[in-house]
């Protein structure tokens, strides 16, 4: 009966961890995160449709809202446009990290394309700027100290996106090991090491000796699918810092927005003071890159609004009422503009 029982344990773990795809981690990321998203603009429309009701209180539009506010009223009017400030940096932040984790999964499927079939998307191929993407990230792994380590997750339980590309990666790990190319790898080493080099440091095939020659190719051959294997392993340990980074640049970014109470110049602070690896540091320089060429949705339809939004066209009783200001008693917190940092 023992037996039985753990043999169904081990079948329930192999059954999750099957099941534990980097698409339905992004998956499951993606809808806790738009979920969050839903419940915060319910909130947003009951703190709008307050502050509507405060805002329409101002009957005369030659003074300021303040002076036409109870001294309670004004300072209900400042505690829920700080408010509205702190949802509206939360929306920024949240929408960059879809937006990061989107690009982690097509960054992926980019690299599982290039193992299955060895074909690079065409610059027209909506994937080809995950390709370029791809080939920084090996960049970083190459001026990484420890290029050929490999990471465990912290909680390999959970099905994190960490966790699943750790997950494709053990099979390649695997399969390597079957492998026997260590008498190889030293034959192919030998014949570098006493080639012709040009230039550029690449082998002159030109002026290698035939039997040298004929022995590279030959060697090339039978060691091609340990490299692919190789390559994808390390395509997996960029992603998986990448994925790292962009969690915990989430999760530092939101505790700055709540501790400041929606102060868009705090947010950035914690990461800032985080002690980070030069490797680590590396990918949060390819998260800015990211947000600089792919803004988040929210930044987009802000930044979209902004422009439609025309100052000659808002009636002039809307314009005195936007322009409008509590007394001094209760400062108001405007709604931050998009942040070019959080994008």
């Amino acid at each position: 009966m023992r037996i039985l029982a753990v043999s169904v344990c081990a079948a329930l773990a192999l059954t999750r961890a099957e099941a534990c795809t980097v698409e339905s981690a992004v998956g499951e990321k993606l809808f806790a995160s738009i979920q969050s998203e839903g419940d915060r603009a319910k909130q947003s429309l009951k703190v709008l449709d307050r502050l509507g009701a405060l805002n329409n209180k101002g009957k005369d539009p030659t003074k300021p809202l303040g002076e036409q506010l109870t001294l309670a009223e004004a300072d209900e009017f400042s505690r829920l446009t700080q408010r509205q400030a702190a949802m509206t940096l939360q929306s920024l932040i949240e929408s960059a990290y879809q937006r990061d984790l989107k690009v982690i999964k097509q960054t992926f499927d980019v690299a599982n394309g290039l193992y299955v079939n060895g074909r690079e998307p065409s610059e027209k191929d909506p994937l080809s700027y995950h390709f370029g993407l791809l080939l920084v990230l090996r960049m970083v792994d190459q001026a990484n100290e420890r290029k050929d380590s490999v990471s465990t997750p912290t909680a390999v339980s959970d099905c994190s996106i960490e966790a699943a590309l750790h997950a494709v990666e053990r099979e390649s790990l695997e399969r390597l090991g079957r492998m026997d190319v260590n008498n190889d790898v030293g034959q192919l080493t030998a014949i570098q090491k006493r080639s012709p080099k040009g230039p550029d440091g690449a082998i002159d095939r030109g002026r290698m000796p035939y039997e040298d020659r004929a022995a590279l190719d030959r060697l090339e051959r039978r060691l091609a699918p340990a490299f692919r294997e190789h390559q994808l392993v390390s395509d997996l340990e960029s992603l998986k810092g990448l994925a790292r980074m962009a969690e915990l640049k989430y999760q530092l970014q939101k505790k700055d927005a709540i501790d400041s109470g929606g102060d868009v110049n705090a947010v950035g602070q914690s990461m800032d003071r985080e002690r980070l690896e030069k490797r680590d540091e590396l990918f949060i320089r390819v998260l800015k890159k990211i947000a600089d060429d792919i803004p988040s949705e929210w930044a987009k339809q802000m930044s979209a609004a902004t422009r439609s939004a025309d100052p000659a066209e808002v009636p002039s009783q809307a314009k005195d009422q936007r322009n409008a200001r509590p007394a001094k008693s209760a400062p108001v917190r405007q709604v931050p503009p998009p942040a070019a940092k959080l994008q």
